[in-house]
C-alpha cells in the first residue's frame, strides 16, 4: 500500500512539474546585449537594448537607462535595425545626468519574439572601474487595444573598464622593399568601379597595368583591408575575374614582382549586396477607410547588408515619388490629397545596391456630407439675379454647377462662413432656358463631398432695348422721313417743272392761235368791200375766236387741275 501511495504522489508531482511548466505564462522583458564586457579607457563600444515578448504581441515600449556619468559617456544613439516603427519620444541622452530615455511604437500587428532590438547605445569608456547599467523606468504594452503592461522582468549589465594601454605594441618587422622593386599596381574594376558604392553583382572583374619587367604576380580577395596577397602566379597577369562572391565588403589585393623582388601591395575595396530588402510593411495610422483625403502612413523595411536607401510610392499607377529613407524612418508620411473612392498605394523599397522589393495596399477615401441647399428659385424672370443659399461645413469651399440644355456646364464657388452658411449670387446674367443646378463642398482638410440632387430652374427673359439701340432706331426713322420728304419734294419739283413747261407750251399755242385769228380777222376786214360783207366776215372771225378761246380755256383748266393734283 505504501509503495502504491508513493507511485501516486510521484505521478502527481510529475504531472504538475511537466504539464504545469507548459501552462506557465511568459511575459515581456527588457535586457541589454552584451550584458558583460571588459574595455580599456578611451575605447568605444556598443550596447543594444532588446525586448522579449514570446507569447503575447507587444506594440509599445518605453524606458529610462541609468549609467555612471564619471565612467561612461554616450557618443551616439542608433535606431538602425530597430523594431520600432514610430518614435513617440526620440531617443535622447544626457552625459551630465547619466541618463538615456526612449519611447516608441510597433505598429499593428506588433512584435512577437525573443530578440526585438529597440536601439543601440554607443558608449566610450572614460575611467577605470566597474560600470553597471540599469533600467530606471520602463514599460512594455500588449497589442490588445487596452494598453496592458506585460513587462515582468528587467535585465542588468555590468562592465569593467581597465587602464589605457600605454605599453608599446609589438609590431611585426616590416620587410623593406628593394629600391628597384615594382610600385603597387593601380587596380580598377569595370564591374565595381566606385569603392564607396554598393553593387548587386556578385561577379567582380579587376584590371591593372603590368610593366614589361614583371615576372610574377600575387593576388588575394578577402574581408581585410590590408592583407598581403598569397595566391602566386608565375607570370605577369593584368586582370582577374572572380564569381560567386559573398555579400558584404571585400578587398582585392595585388602585388607584382620583377628581378629586384616583390613590390608594394595595392588594395581595392568592393561592396556587394545581392539580396533584396525584406519585411517591407505599409501601416496606416488610421483605418484604411477614412474621411481624411491625405491619410498618414508609415512604411518600413529591413536590409541587413547595404541598408535601405529610399522608397518609391505611387497611387493608382501614377508617377512614383521618391522618399529618402531618413525622412520616412521616424515619422508617418501624409499621402497627397485623393478624391473619394477606392485607391491602391504601391510602395517599392530600394537598398543601396539597387535591389528592390514592393508591396501594395488598398485604401478608401470616404465622401463627407454634401451641402444642403436651403433656397433656390425654380423660376426666374428677365433681369432677376440667381441666388442660391445653403449650409455646410464651416470655412469650406462650396462649388455650384449650372448646366443648360446644350450640355454646357458653368461653375462658380464661394466660401462658407464660420457658421457654415453660404449665399451665392450668380455673377453672370442667366439666359432664357431650362437649367439643372447642383452643388458640392470641399472642407478645410481637402475632403470632398458627393453632389447634391439636381434642381430644375426655368428662366424667362423679356427683350430689352438699350438707349443706344433706341437712339439708332429713332435716328434711322428721322433720316427716313427726311429722305422721303426730300424725295417727294424732288419728284414734285420735277413734276411742277414739267407741268409749267406744258402750260408754257399750251399758252404759246393759245396765243399763237389767237394771234392767227386776229391777223385773219384784219385780213378779212381789209378785203371786205361793203359793210354787209365786213359784218359777215367779222361774225365768222369772232365765232372762230370764241371757239379758240374756249379751247384755250379748257386746255389751261386741265393744266391747272394737274398742277393742283401734284401739289396735293
Amino acid at each position: 500500500m505504501a509503495t502504491q501511495r508513493k507511485k501516486i504522489i510521484s505521478g502527481a508531482l510529475f504531472f504538475l512539474i511537466f504539464f504545469g511548466a507548459g501552462l506557465s505564462v511568459q511575459a515581456a522583458s527588457l535586457y541589454f546585449s552584451p550584458a558583460t564586457g571588459s574595455f580599456s579607457v578611451g575605447r568605444d563600444f556598443g550596447v543594444s537594448v532588446y525586448v522579449s515578448s514570446s507569447d503575447r504581441s507587444m506594440n509599445a515600449v518605453s524606458g529610462g537607462i541609468s549609467f555612471p556619468a564619471d565612467k561612461f559617456e554616450v557618443k551616439s544613439l542608433s535606431k538602425s535595425g530597430s523594431i520600432i516603427n514610430l518614435w513617440v519620444q526620440e531617443p535622447s541622452f544626457s552625459n551630465t545626468l547619466g541618463a538615456i530615455d526612449f519611447e516608441g511604437v510597433v505598429l499593428n500587428p506588433g512584435f512577437l519574439g525573443s530578440s526585438g532590438k529597440v536601439l543601440t547605445v554607443n558608449f566610450r569608456a572614460k575611467k577605470e572601474g566597474t560600470v553597471p547599467l540599469i533600467f530606471s523606468s520602463s514599460s512594455v504594452l500588449a497589442n490588445d487595444g487596452l494598453g496592458t503592461n506585460i513587462l515582468t522582468s528587467l535585465g542588468t549589465a555590468n562592465y569593467s573598464v581597465n587602464g589605457s594601454q600605454s605599453a608599446p605594441k609589438i609590431r611585426p618587422a616590416i620587410k623593406k622593399i628593394a629600391a628597384n622593386a615594382p610600385a603597387a599596381p593601380v587596380i580598377v574594376s569595370s564591374t565595381h568601379p566606385d569603392s564607396n558604392k554598393w553593387y548587386s553583382k556578385n561577379t567582380a572583374k579587376f584590371n591593372w597595368k603590368t610593366p614589361k619587367d614583371i615576372i610574377a604576380t600575387r593576388l588575394l580577395l578577402d574581408e581585410k583591408p590590408n592583407s598581403k596577397p598569397a595566391i602566386y602566379y608565375a607570370r605577369a597577369i593584368t586582370q582577374k575575374t572572380i564569381g560567386d562572391l559573398e555579400d558584404g565588403i571585400l578587398y582585392f589585393h595585388s602585388q607584382l614582382k620583377n628581378a629586384a623582388g616583390w613590390g608594394s601591395v595595392a588594395h581595392f575595396k568592393i561592396k556587394i549586396d545581392t539580396e533584396d530588402p525584406h519585411s517591407l510593411r505599409i501601416d496606416f495610422i488610421e483605418d484604411r477607410q477614412t474621411f481624411d483625403p491625405s491619410p498618414a502612413v508609415f512604411f518600413s523595411a529591413l536590409d541587413a547588408v547595404s541598408g535601405v536607401a529610399y522608397y518609391k510610392i505611387s497611387i493608382d499607377g501614377n508617377k512614383p515619388v521618391k522618399i529618402n529613407s531618413e525622412i520616412s524612418q521616424n515619422k508617418p508620411l501624409n499621402l497627397p490629397a485623393q478624391k473619394p473612392g477606392e485607391h491602391t498605394l504601391f510602395v517599392e523599397v530600394y537598398d543601396r545596391a539597387g535591389n528592390s522589393t514592393a508591396v501594395s495596399e488598398e485604401f478608401v477615401i470616404l465622401e463627407i456630407d454634401e451641402p444642403i441647399i436651403t433656397s433656390c428659385p425654380s423660376e426666374l424672370k428677365g433681369g432677376e439675379k440667381l441666388v442660391i443659399e445653403g449650409e455646410t461645413y464651416p470655412n469650406s469651399i462650396v462649388s455650384v454647377w449650372l448646366e443648360n440644355r446644350d450640355g454646357e456646364i458653368f461653375l462658380q464657388q464661394i466660401k462658407s462662413g464660420s457658421d457654415g452658411l453660404f449665399a451665392l449670387v450668380w455673377e453672370d446674367k442667366v439666359a432664357k432656358g431650362i437649367y439643372k443646378l447642383w452643388a458640392g463642398v470641399t472642407d478645410e482638410k481637402g475632403a470632398e463631398s458627393g453632389a447634391t440632387e439636381k434642381l430644375m430652374i426655368s428662366v424667362e427673359t423679356t427683350p430689352m432695348i438699350n438707349y443706344l439701340t433706341l437712339s439708332i432706331i429713332l435716328l434711322i426713322l428721322v433720316l427716313s422721313i427726311i429722305l422721303n420728304v426730300y424725295y417727294k419734294f424732288y419728284i414734285l419739283k420735277n413734276t411742277i417743272r414739267k407741268e409749267i413747261k406744258n402750260v408754257d407750251k399750251n399758252i404759246r399755242k393759245v396765243f399763237k392761235i389767237l394771234n392767227h385769228n386776229i391777223i385773219t380777222h384784219i385780213k378779212y376786214l381789209k378785203k371786205s368791200k361793203n359793210k354787209a360783207e365786213l359784218k359777215e366776215k367779222r361774225k365768222e372771225a369772232l365765232k372762230a375766236m370764241q371757239k379758240n378761246f374756249k379751247d384755250a380755256e379748257k386746255l389751261l383748266k386741265a393744266e391747272i387741275k394737274n398742277i393742283r393734283k401734284d401739289l396735293e
